[in-house]
């Protein structure tokens, strides 16, 4: 089962609407222990990007490697 369901998400997760209909044939019951067994092996991630630190805890970890940066425009 988790093959087919793998297969079924690698083929259609760019085309959200062939992806439905390609789950609806899976059972309810198949298909929900199926995604678990997915998400507890770490094979399917419900978040695929991982958030990037914001640009202002970039400017404050590049200052405290480099202060003499800021002390040139002081």
């Amino acid at each position: 089962m988790n093959t087919k369901l793998k297969k079924v998400i690698r083929k259609h997760r760019t085309q959200p609407d062939e992806l439905l209909s390609a789950l609806s044939i899976i059972t309810p019951g198949e298909l929900v222990r199926g995604v678990v067994v997915l998400v507890t092996t770490r094979e399917l991630r419900l978040h695929s990007r991982e958030r990037k630190d914001s640009l202002c805890q970039r400017f404050y970890r590049y200052h405290e490697a480099h202060p003499q940066v800021g002390e040139w425009f002081l």
